[in-house]
């Protein structure tokens, strides 16, 4: 069984950014692009700030049997209500029966505008950028999947939507052309994610799932003596589902999880996001 994890979680708890890390996200960001608007008293002060730090660990693919675990430190501030910023910095520890790599991955800046409020539910623009934080060339000659870095920066943009529980929305990524791994110079094909949630609180407890179709656009290319070369089965479409829980500790600390499975997966794992599973937890402090 195998999967590259989530590209879009548009929508999250409805107190929480939940920029979730790279063990269970180590796509090429869009997973860690985020909306998050509370209703009612939850929602955050203008001003206020949250941080946190989460914990994960996932499976590789069966060809590659890369094992990782990820710490990832996450920072937003809310200026004013309708705007949210946001940075991720994670920090990997790999290894795989070919090498191992300890070190930063790459960094992800993040934003959102909720420009819309009606009685159709909110509205929000996402915009962000995986930056080109990680070592791309850590284990020269072997695969992206003993790589810490993607390479040259991509783009994110999205829209997001919620009502009551439902969360739902739209993201591509632009990605950012070939990289510098020596003797295959990885260039990945653009994505489009949708995302559909729903979550459910009960008193302190919130418990959520969503479902994330993701589309690559056009398949990865590496380099040969004969130029540059399509990699079959590196294209096409592959579904994750997600379930999460949260628990909120009081006015200014949460604990939440994830889970990240795979129901349908791309062939080819050349771009080495393929997980067998995911698995994350971390610590929220707002204020």
């Amino acid at each position: 069984m195998r999967y590259a994890p989530t590209l879009l979680t548009l929508a999250c708890l409805p107190w929480a950014t939940c920029p979730w890390a790279d063990a269970a996200c180590s796509d090429a960001g869009i997973c860690r692009l985020s909306a998050t608007h509370g209703s009612g008293p939850d929602e955050a002060a203008d001003g206020s700030w949250e941080v946190g730090v989460r914990a994960g660990i996932a499976a590789g693919s069966a060809e590659h049997d890369v094992a990782y675990r990820t710490i990832n430190l996450g920072i937003a501030w809310q200026p004013v209500r309708a705007i949210t910023l946001g940075l991720d910095l994670p920090f990997t520890d790999l290894d795989g029966p070919l090498g191992e790599a300890s070190g930063a991955g790459d960094a992800l800046v993040r934003g959102s505008w909720r420009f819309a409020d009606t009685e159709h539910g909110w509205f929000a623009a996402l915009a962000g950028s995986r930056l080109p934080t990680g070592d791309d060339n850590v284990n020269p000659g072997l695969p992206q999947a003993y790589q810490l870095g993607l390479g040259p920066a991509d783009l994110l943009v999205g829209l997001g939507w919620g009502l009551g529980g439902w969360t739902a929305g739209i993201g591509y990524l632009v990605a950012g052309g070939a990289n510098g791994l020596d003797g295959t110079e990885l260039e990945r094909g653009d994505d489009l994610a949708v995302h559909l949630g729903y979550a459910h609180t009960m008193g302190a407890w919130t418990f959520g799932l969503s479902i994330i179709p993701i589309a690559r656009l056009a398949e990865s290319t590496v380099a040969t003596p004969a130029g540059r070369v399509e990699v079959e089965g590196s294209d096409g479409l592959q579904v994750n589902l997600r379930p999460t829980v949260s628990w909120r500790l009081d006015s200014t600390w949460s604990v939440q999880a994830l889970y990240e499975v795979p129901l349908l997966e791309r062939d080819s794992d050349v771009d080495g996001l393929t997980r067998q599973y995911g698995l994350e937890a971390g610590l929220l402090a707002r204020f």
